[in-house]
């Protein structure tokens, strides 16, 4: 079990340093072979399943693997998965049990299933005794060990099942292989602490860990010298960071950095937003987008409460007008854009009074 108390609680250089040599022995490997191995990542979920998946491309890089859309083709397919809904987790196993038949074409290929799906006990058993095409899983908070968990397969051809890690801990210096240069996904914080009632994330995702602010001030400053134009904050509850500062302050450094660049953040939630965060909205006009990822969930306070969100109807509505008067041209963004798109005149009837409409609305 984890605790609530936020307790940051970094990767050792030592333990870096030994994947790093996991990385290299296996590199090794494939150029004494002669072998020029591909890998295929495949990810379903939320863009923090997309930064993770960066991470993953670029700790295959260094182990030698080039990438391929195609998993046909693949020597390693990697499968970073979602458990936020039962339907996603089907989708997957439903994949899964499609690989079958690529393993038994090529029997050195190596199927990897990281991911939130892969932090429930339960579902690591069922794949385990049900696929046997899977070589391996890794749980989101084991991420770092993925080179070592390879070598295992690797070389002894050792289907491992990393999962239920105590504490999960921050890593940084991770190689990152981004999927376009001119954009990118920066976690700046990791978990949730908030339980509502419907949700699985501070299950499979651990509980809040915030970055230090000077690393993350480092990372958006390096891409923006490589070029990078668009730069999205990324937490499970991107507001509720709690470094060496809190997230307006942080916010306020990263859009003082120099270059040319416009930056966003998500996932935001409607109880953690204090003035402070909208002012330093309003004061970085052509800095900091226009954007506010402000979940709706639910009309109703009473629905609201059960939910376990810790805000009510009243309160939502009254952050929508406080946003709207600094920040004019703002453009909410809800959960679904196709749900709220379709309801959110007969969830809340007085939105539409307040710009709030289906071509402000997009999809999360």
């Amino acid at each position: 079990i984890y605790h609530l108390k936020r307790e940051n609680v970094l990767v050792s250089e030592d333990a870096l340093a030994r994947q790093r040599e996991f990385e290299a022995k296996i590199k090794e490997m494939f150029t004494a072979r002669e072998a020029h191995p591909v890998a295929c990542v495949d990810t379903f979920g939320c863009q923090q399943n997309e930064a993770d998946s960066e991470k993953l491309r670029g700790m295959a890089h260094e182990m030698g693997y080039t990438d391929v859309d195609d998993p046909a083709e693949a020597d390693l397919i990697l499968l970073n998965t979602c458990a936020i809904r039962e339907h996603a987790e089907q989708k997957v196993l439903s994949y899964v049990g499609r690989l079958k038949e690529y393993r038994e074409k090529n029997p050195a290929l190596v199927v990897g299933i990281c991911g939130c799906m892969t932090a429930q006990p339960h579902r690591v058993k069922q794949i385990r005794e049900r696929y046997p095409q899977v070589s391996f899983t890794l749980d989101p908070a084991s991420l770092d060990r993925f080179p070592e968990t390879l070598a295992a397969v690797l070389e002894a051809g050792k289907r491992t099942f990393v999962t239920g890690t105590e504490k999960p801990d921050i890593t940084e210096g991770l190689p990152t292989a981004r999927a376009l240069r001119h954009r990118a996904w920066v976690s700046i914080m990791y978990g949730c602490n908030n339980f509502c009632s419907y949700c699985i994330v501070p299950y499979v995702r651990g509980r809040e860990r915030s970055r230090a602010s000077a690393e993350i001030l480092a990372e958006v400053s390096s891409l923006v010298d490589a070029g990078c134009r668009d730069i999205t904050l990324l937490g499970q509850n991107v507001n509720s960071y709690r470094g060496d500062c809190d997230f307006a302050t942080l916010l306020d450094r990263v859009a003082a950095l120099p270059g040319d660049f416009l930056l966003r953040f998500m996932t935001s939630h409607p109880k953690d937003v204090p003035d402070a965060l909208i002012e330093v909205m309003a004061k970085h006009p052509g800095r900091i987008a226009p954007q506010f990822h402000l979940p709706l969930q639910s009309g109703s306070s009473e629905i609201l409460k059960r939910m376990n969100r810790k805000y009510s109807k009243e309160q939502y509505l009254a952050l929508v007008e406080k946003l709207r008067a600094a920040i004019p041209d703002l453009v909410l963004v809800g959960e679904s854009a196709e749900r709220i798109g379709a309801t959110h005149c007969l969830l809340f009837p007085s939105l539409a009074a307040r710009g709030v409409t289906g071509e402000n609305l997009t999809l999360s």
